[in-house]
């Protein structure tokens, strides 16, 4: 069985980030008589409450896909603004035109998808399939591979692996080109810490490939060729942080660059970021807090919320407790201007 934690300098950086949170502890009597005296209880809610009017966006009705999915896994857009749903062993397709649901079934579950030029590129456990023109399997990357994400674009491919925590680099016909995110010290690369099975990549509209490192609660952005560019994130409670162990659990980039995030968790969010760059990134608005997601926190600790950017500048929620696309739209103003671009 493959355990979820890293431990040595990984684990101490987990821990690091988990004890920030302790900010909201709240101390408790331990009345069973335990012989440990007092002990101690998280108490979030401060933090779960969020008045309507820190919400830039609103939730618009919802895309329920057909057949229903028992656990959906990963959404993804494709460049014609049509919706992928991964989930139990197939991946259901909301097509724009025409209008419908279709379903593609797999022999073994699917983990994620990106689509490029009407080709598939299909992560299951531990290798790639190919869909579309032509069917084709890539070679297995291993006992530990565990594929979350894909990104494609051009004639590179970028396969997030969290089971050997690296991102590796294709091409369009399966030639591994290199790997991205392993610690090294001479490029100013510190490694991916990624405690959980949620491990999220994707190309922003300058080329260069956005890298979740979720246990330093941070993005990182770089080269085709691997150079680390810049990254930003820090582990905080407050509203421009991220919070838990291991955030954020996705995002999606918008053609203008910023960049919406979603974390799991007590805390669970979705966020939209500036454009970023050496500088960093800052916080824009809040479109989802963690009242918006009631129904996540009776789900296991690995359940977490997916995004994606509609192609009407839409979020796109793939909300796992649910089984559905949540969409949320930017609040119009009493003079009718929207709002998803203003502070929170």
């Amino acid at each position: 069985m493959r355990s979820p934690w890293t431990f040595g300098l990984a684990g101490v950086a987990v821990l690091l980030a988990c004890a920030m949170a302790l900010a909201g502890c709240k101390k408790k009597s331990d009345n069973g008589g335990n012989p440990m005296g007092e002990s101690f209880q998280l108490d979030l809610s401060q933090y779960r409450q969020f008045p309507p009017e820190r919400l830039a966006y609103e939730e618009s009705a919802p895309i329920s896909f057909a057949p229903a999915l028992k656990k959906a896994r990963s959404m993804t857009v494709d460049e014609a603004g049509n919706i992928y749903v991964v989930g139990d062993s197939q991946i259901v397709e909301c097509r724009r035109e025409p209008a419908g649901i279709v379903a593609t079934a797999f022999a073994t579950p699917p983990h994620c998808l990106a689509v490029s030029k009407g080709l598939w590129y299909v992560g299951m456990l531990d290798h790639v399939e190919v869909r579309g023109g032509s069917k084709s399997q890539w070679p297995a990357l291993g006992q530990k591979a565990n594929i979350t994400s894909i990104a494609a674009e051009g004639r590179d491919v970028f396969v997030a692996d969290w089971g050997n925590r690296v991102v590796w680099h294709y091409d369009t016909e399966g030639k591994l080109l290199g790997q991205i995110g392993k610690a090294d010290k001479d490029k100013g690369v510190d490694g991916l810490i990624i405690p959980s099975g949620h491990f999220h990549i994707a190309l922003g509209p300058d080329g260069l490939l956005r890298v979740a490192n979720p246990g330093r609660l941070r993005v990182e952005a770089y080269t085709r060729q691997g150079d680390l560019e810049w990254k930003w994130g820090e582990a905080s409670t407050d509203d421009a942080g991220f919070s838990g162990c291991c955030n954020p659990a996705s995002f999606a980039i918008f053609p203008d660059g910023r960049i919406v995030t979603a974390e799991k968790g007590e805390l669970a969010m979705v966020k939209i970021f500036s454009p970023d760059d050496q500088n960093g990134a800052k916080l824009q608005s809040i479109v989802a807090g963690p009242a918006q997601f009631p129904e996540l926190k009776k789900l296991a600790v690995e359940a977490a919320p997916d995004v994606a950017v509609g192609h009407d500048g839409s979020v796109l929620v793939l909300d796992p407790a649910v089984s559905k696309v949540r969409v949320f739209v930017p609040k119009r103003s009493t003079s009718g201007a929207t709002s998803g671009e203003g502070n929170p």
